[in-house]
């Protein structure tokens, strides 16, 4: 068969011990190979150390330039956190990247008993560009056993001719892996080994001559300190992300980028700055941000690298996530910070390009380049929650006052509970928190982008009878793979919720009540979820600006996946508490109050008292700040 046309294209011949013949002969190239040409073959490498849980191998070896070959690999799968890691180095760090195992996957290892399995590093890694591989517990920073990449190696390019097989060895016999693999022949040019994994360099010292020890944290300046971003650190380029909330000035310095970011914020929220995750369109998924905050407790400021996977709360794998938590490092090199008149105001530096091989990307140096930014809240452990708003920008200096003159807006009060008395049935969708007026400003506590509505409203609080059976209707979504969208309902006695991310002691001390059940391992498992429904902007976030819920609802439409709802019975026992709580299974803070009475109790006092407790109730407990339309979308250019 010939070939079709072929541009820039690789292209991978195997050499067959047969003879053939060509009814027409045409020479369209040739390349002679010289008789002493010595090809590229796989390495043998020694087998994995053995350090912890068991661990051990046969010889290692390295089939192409990104395929390993892991025969007889014993492992007891008891690490909590543990992956196959490579880096660079003497020896395995924390400055790694995750290979996913023989299936492709990065879910945390399982046991191994004597399976031969080839893995493959992600397409952005060569073996030229690490020095080490091993099985890395990311949790606890702990190597279980490594094998070294020597410098020399000459193995086949990685085109395409090594696929990925696992087999189960039996007794002390062969592996089971297929020889014969096909190879290339002809040299390859040996890449240039990247300088990866390396912590970021501190900037020269005229630049900054107290640069702080650690990239994380600096100590806010003291009443008797000069330092103030605002003024010390002028950059050439500044631009309203967010007009009167959000701030950015930046400026290319050699290999680095370093940004002042300033924002009308409480003490509890953060700012998050980076590019989108795509090239041509403004979208968190895939971002690469810097998420900045003040921490008041220890008077210091803190600058931390970020990648966005999900709208959700980190789970250890997806959402937003530090880039350490993900096996990568934090490159964010924090310089200084300032919080005063209710703006706080950090500048860090991160490199243009800092070789990472996942969740980084390069700043563009001779294009515009589409950004993201927000303002959020800070969950338990100063852990940003998921975005508030998302905008661009682009070059050049339209910033033409200080947030730190700004009066402050943030006294708006909570919009009154919503009060759901005397009703059976309750149908529970997601929607909107509503801003500095919804969840946060009623209930004191932080929370992301969506919560429950029931029956329509936001977050009520649910009066039940003892011994009453009651019914809900839930669509939060059925698809566990899609955190974004799957919200099981639960009944319990924890204000956060939020079970199905919890730690095994975490889950024991809360009461469970309703929508979650044990399968024959003792693992939990959510009863109800049911289609996923969310109510959504018809143009943009209006909760700023509408004095009571109903108004704020009218600006919203449902929006919902094909299916069925679930369907949760509850008999609410004799034994329940006065006060439970509606939650979501996979995130915290999603669900609000379930009040428990007894049989004939009077209705109209608990409705009356509910209501006045929160009756001008003014925005002191309020976190997040919700930031209205984007009336203007710009682009952004570091020239």
């Amino acid at each position: 068969m010939g070939w079709e046309r072929r541009t820039n294209k690789n292209a991978l011949l195997t050499m067959r011990n047969c003879t053939s013949t060509r009814l027409e002969e045409v020479n369209f190239g040739e390349v002679f190979i010289p008789i002493t040409l010595d090809p590229p073959k796989p390495r043998i490498l020694p087998e994995f150390k053995r350090f912890a849980h068991s661990l051990r191998s046969g010889n290692i070896s390295i089939l192409d330039a990104r395929t390993f070959y892991i025969p007889n690999l014993h492992y007891d799968g008891k690490g909590p956190d543990a992956y196959f890691f490579v880096g660079n180095g003497s020896e395995p760090s924390p400055y790694g990247v995750k290979v996913p195992n023989e299936v492709g996957s990065l879910e945390p290892l399982k046991a191994y008993q004597g399976e031969d399995i080839e893995i493959q590093l992600p397409r952005s890694l060569t073996m030229h560009s690490i020095d080490w591989l091993a099985v890395w517990c990311v949790q606890y920073t702990h190597n279980f056993g490594h094998v070294n990449i020597p410098d020399d190696l000459d193995v086949p390019p990685a085109l395409g001719q090594t696929k990925l097989t696992v087999s189960n060895r039996v007794g002390n016999g062969g592996g089971g892996r297929s020889s014969g693999r096909p190879t290339t022949v002809g040299p390859t040019k040996k890449p240039r080994r990247h300088q990866s994994w390396s912590p970021p360099q501190p900037p020269p010292p005229w630049i900054f001559a107290s640069y702080p020890q650690t990239s994380r944290e600096v100590l806010a300046p003291t009443s008797s300190t000069t330092s103030d971003p605002e003024g010390r650190w002028e950059m050439s380029n500044c631009r309203d992300l967010l007009p009167g909330k959000l701030q950015v000035h930046w400026e290319v310095q050699n290999d680095w980028v370093q940004v002042q970011l300033t924002g009308k914020i409480r003490e509890n929220q953060y700012m998050a700055f980076g590019l989108s995750g795509s090239q041509n369109s403004v979208t968190m998924i895939g971002g690469d941000v810097v998420v900045v905050f003040y921490n008041r407790a220890k008077n210091s400021f803190h600058a931390e690298d970020y990648y966005l996977s999900a709208n959700t709360e980190c789970d250890g794998k997806n959402g937003v996530c530090q880039d350490e938590r993900l096996g990568g490092r934090n490159d964010a090199v924090l310089i200084t910070g300032t919080r005063r008149n209710g703006v706080t105001c950090i500048v860090y530096r991160r490199p243009v390009q800092t070789n990472e091989a996942i969740n980084d990307q390069q700043v563009p140096l001779d294009t515009a380049a589409l950004v993201i930014a927000a303002i959020g809240p800070l969950g338990s452990s100063d852990q940003p929650g998921a975005h508030a708003a998302l905008d661009m920008t682009k070059d050049d200096h339209e910033c033409t006052y200080s947030l730190f003159n700004l009066d402050d807006d943030m006294g708006r009060s909570a919009w009154p509970p919503n009060i759901i008395i005397g009703e059976k049935e309750f149908r529970a969708k997601l929607g909107p928190s509503g801003g500095s007026r919804g969840y946060m400003a009623i209930t004191g506590q932080m929370t992301g982008d969506i919560v429950w509505y029931i029956n329509d409203k936001l977050i009520p609080e649910i009066f039940v009878e003892r011994m009453q059976t009651y019914t809900f209707i839930v669509e939060g979504g059925n698809d566990p793979n899609n955190g974004e969208h799957y919200h099981p309902l639960y009944i319990t006695d924890s204000s956060e919720g939020g079970f199905g991310q919890k730690l095994d002691a975490d889950q024991r001390r809360q009461r469970v009540f309703a929508g979650i059940v044990y399968d024959s391992e003792g693992l939990p498992f959510p009863t109800t979820a049911g289609r996923y429904c969310e109510f959504k902007f018809k143009s943009y976030d209006r909760s700023s600006e509408m004095e009571t819920f109903d108004a704020f609802f009218d600006s919203l439409k449902l929006s919902c996946e094909n299916g069925n709802a679930g369907l949760l019975n509850w008999t609410v026992a004799e034994e329940t508490p006065d006060l439970v709580y509606y939650q979501s299974y996979s995130q915290p803070n999603v669900g609000w109050k379930i009040h428990v009475v007894d049989p004939g109790y009077k209705w109209k006092d608990d409705k009356d008292a509910a209501t006045s407790q929160h009756n001008g109730l003014p925005l002191t407990c309020a976190i997040l700040i919700t930031v209205v339309a984007v009336q203007r979308i710009f682009t952004i250019s570091l020239l």
